[in-house]
Formats: C-alpha cells, sequence, structure tokens
C-alpha cells in the first residue's frame, strides 16, 4: 500500500484541484484579478493568466518589453503584463498560442 503512495505522492501538485489553488494562491498575493486590464484609454489586450502555461512567446514578440514571464512554482510560468509600457500593438494575441489575450 506504501509504494503507490510512494509513486503517486510526487504527482499530488499535478492534481486539479491543486493547481486551481496554487493559482488562488498566487492571486491573493499579487492583489489582482485573474484579468488584468487598466483603466486608461489605450486598448491593451486582456490577459487570461489561468490559460497561460508561460512559454515566452508573447514576450519575446513584445517589442515594448511590457510582458515578462515569471516563474510562479518549480513547474509553473506565467506572463506578466506592464500597463504602463504596453503599447497595445496587439503583438502578443498572434504570438499567444493558448488564446490568453483578448
Amino acid at each position: 500500500m506504501w509504494a503507490i503512495a510512494w509513486l503517486t505522492a510526487p504527482f499530488a501538485c499535478l492534481a486539479p484541484e491543486n493547481l486551481i489553488t496554487e493559482q488562488e494562491n498566487v492571486m491573493d498575493t499579487e492583489n489582482s484579478n485573474t484579468t488584468e486590464k487598466p483603466d486608461d484609454s489605450k486598448n491593451i489586450p486582456e490577459f487570461n493568466s489561468y490559460n497561460c502555461r508561460g512559454c515566452g512567446n508573447c514576450a519575446r514578440q513584445c517589442h515594448a518589453g511590457a510582458i515578462e514571464i515569471e516563474k510562479i512554482s518549480f513547474w509553473t510560468r506565467r506572463a506578466r503584463i506592464d500597463p504602463a509600457r504596453c503599447t497595445a500593438c496587439g503583438r502578443c494575441l498572434t504570438a499567444c498560442r493558448r488564446h490568453c489575450f483578448s
């Protein structure tokens, strides 16, 4: 019986309920919602961090350097948008394969 627990224990963090809890904890520490959209006149794309896997395609395409990839845990990375630096060019919209920007 302990052999099954030993084999499944390293993967317990990958269970869906743990991933959602981890994301909620991260969002609580950041004091932000899962979607980030500032209240200014620029048409900055809305970002859905739940779909983001941290591949970095959007950050490589952003010529303004407004997108950074941050490490949340050992396996988890997420993109973070700096609205002050964003020029609303839309290059991140075409670069993201997981459709995190809208």
